[in-house]
């Protein structure tokens, strides 16, 4: 159960989470937020985890915990933009990643706009992104859809002053396959509850009566989205596979009894070839991540291929993750390493090797990996993201190179100062008096090294007796 916690009226709400057994007695309670009233409006099972969403009063943005199943935060993020932004519903995903539905004053079309956010790794945004009209829209309920995509139900002002029932499917990419509206006619009208049902939708809510007054609201669809024979015509009688062109860039749709299929306008990766599909087709994998987002609309962060040499080197195309959410954008993620494994230790011969593994594992997660494009993509800035239990900081700096392997071979300067390196870590002092050195194998002090990071030393000339690193792959002795 997941709500908020009311003390008096001299105290700030907190979000407030409850597990029970079977017979509704309490195995724990929890209460988390921010400095100002916070609430949970929902709650999902991701794997033996809990994950609550909600709406946080001091940054008037979507709130968002991780809990494990003894009820101990992993982690809990804010999320939004200037206006205020809430989330209503939360799906945890088949392949691992968060979907976040809800209501958006930040961006979009005007007014409010349904609000849709993807979540990777400990809440890494992979997509963020509105669907609406100009009007007062909002996502009440979400649920899982066909091959990783999500259909929302809430409800739709659009044209005129009346608010509609208001259904919308995207496929795993952000594209909307289909979107439908009902009710309106009198007021306030919206679907509240989901569910999939013998290959369709069930949806429920509240719909104005002729008087006025609100009335439960029950709505059945097809395949399609259609919650009516007159507008399902023909529609009934076709699944997915009768209307599959067998393009892969196109979405396929169903309306008026005959099949559609509207090129995907957000990119996504081909699966039969390397590639991405752009207009409707299968076009070559871009040199890399910040080619992609500057050649493709709308983009969202995901596993793509990319051929740095374009295909005429001996290079071939190669998974990567592209971060197109964060810092602008354009980032291609190249190494995951674990500090306390002894796979990038500062000797480790993966810091000089071309060979890569785990490259099996390209999105952006917890499980070390040296990817092909540690060794093959030209770069001209490098960002390093350092994690401490839940808490991440990203310190980028320009480091231009044929690759990360070859800056190994070059030392490259960096000057974030001590205070951004050590600002992930507790316990570290807030400022250093002593010598530092910072980047791409900074200049060795007698007993500290790391590959990409800080060096400190508790003397000026950095011959002092106390020495420490901060980054990736550290030795010290």
């Amino acid at each position: 159960m997941a709500g908020r916690q009311y003390i008096d009226a001299t105290s700030l709400d907190d979000g407030f989470v409850a597990l029970t057994d079977n017979a509704l007695a309490g195995k724990w309670t929890a209460k988390s937020g921010l400095v100002g009233n916070d609430s949970w409006n929902t709650a999902a099972l991701a794997g033996s985890d809990f994950v609550m969403a909600g709406w946080a009063a001091s940054a008037n943005g979507g709130l968002v915990a991780r809990y494990s199943g003894g009820g101990v935060v992993k982690w809990q993020r804010t999320y939004g933009g200037v206006g205020k932004d809430e989330f209503n519903a939360v799906v945890a995903l088949a392949n691992g990643d968060i979907g976040l539905a809800g209501v958006t004053g930040s961006k979009g079309k005007g007014g409010n706009d349904g609000w849709f956010v993807r979540l990777v790794g400990i809440g890494e945004l992979a997509d963020d992104r509105a669907y609406g009209t100009a009007g007062a829209d909002e996502f009440l309920a979400a649920i899982e859809g066909s091959g990783g995509g999500v259909t929302f139900a809430g409800r739709a002002q659009g044209k005129g002053t009346a608010t509609q029932g208001w259904l919308l499917d995207i496929d795993a990419w952000g594209n909307t396959r289909y979107q439908r509206t009902a009710g309106g006619a009198f007021g306030e009208d919206g679907f509240h509850a989901l569910a999939k049902f013998s290959g369709g939708l069930l949806a429920a809510g509240a719909q104005a009566d002729f008087g006025g007054l609100p009335s439960a609201a029950f709505v059945r669809t097809d395949g399609w989205g259609h919650a009516s024979c007159s507008a399902a015509k023909g529609c009934l009688d076709l699944g997915a596979s009768d209307c599959d062109d067998g393009n892969e860039c196109t979405l396929d749709g169903c309306d008026k009894g005959a099949c559609n299929h509207a090129a995907a306008t957000i990119a996504l990766p081909c699966d039969s070839t390397p590639g991405y599909c752009q207009s409707g087709a299968c076009v070559p994998p871009p040199t890399s991540c910040k080619a992609l987002q500057s050649a493709a609309l709308g983009v969202r962060s995901g596993v793509f291929q990319l051929d740095p040499d374009g295909g005429s080197g001996p290079v071939p195309p190669f998974a990567a993750w592209c971060d197109q959410s964060s810092d602008g954008g354009g980032w291609t993620l190249v190494l995951k390493a674990d500090a306390g494994s002894q796979n990038f230790t500062f000797s480790s011969p993966h810091w000089f090797s071309p060979s890569p593994f785990g490259t099996d594992q390209p999105r952006y997660d917890t499980t070390q990996a040296k990817l092909a494009s540690y060794a093959n993509l030209p770069l001209k800035a490098l960002r390093v993201g350092l994690r401490t239990g839940a808490a991440v900081r990203n310190l980028s700096f320009d480091a231009e190179g044929l690759s990360v392997l070859a800056l190994m071979k070059a030392p490259v300067a960096s000057s974030h100062g001590y205070a951004a390196w050590a600002k992930p870590l507790p316990g570290m002092p807030a400022t250093h008096e002593g010598f530092w050195s910072e980047g791409v194998n900074p200049p060795e002090l007698p007993y500290s090294k790391v590959r990409i990071g800080l060096r400190i030393s508790d003397a000026a000339d950095g011959k002092g007796l106390n020495h420490a690193v901060i980054g990736l792959g550290c030795y010290e002795s």
